[in-house]
């Protein structure tokens, strides 16, 4: 089984691994497309396996996302790129979270899909010294 280095250089490959060729996406993944489009169709089809198995519980599940990147020891939110140097907080209740972090919810793979095409038009790229 193939592991990356622990300390990746630009353009070894990372964002492929993880997105395949996000701009060949479209609105469902295809059978080529990277980690992270694959999770989500697995996420998805356990929770709606999950929802009809216990139907009669009338059980329904709530899913949100957000995509950030942290870049240079900041915090972006890649779905609203105005909303820089975001802080790191940590509640009781609530956890460890990205304060003021957009937070929109998905239904489907596709939902998801898009909003990932619509952060990673927003993340920073640039050569490493």
């Amino acid at each position: 089984m193939w592991m990356p280095p622990l300390s990746c250089s630009t353009g070894s490959g990372k964002t492929h691994t993880m997105l395949g060729e996000i701009s060949e996406l479209g609105v469902k993944p295809r059978s080529e497309c990277g980690m992270a489009p694959r999770i989500f169709q697995f996420l998805i089809a356990r929770i709606r396996t999950e929802e009809e198995s216990r139907r009669d519980e009338n059980l329904k599940y709530n899913c949100k996302c957000s995509f950030l990147e942290i870049y240079n020891e900041q915090i972006t939110d890649l779905l609203d790129p105005s909303s820089t140097n975001l802080q790191l907080r940590e509640d009781t209740r609530l956890g460890v979270y990205v304060e003021n972090l957009t937070k929109r919810e998905v239904t489907c793979v596709s939902d998801i899909i898009t909003l990932l095409m619509q952060g990673s038009v927003n993340r920073k790229v640039s050569m490493t010294h």
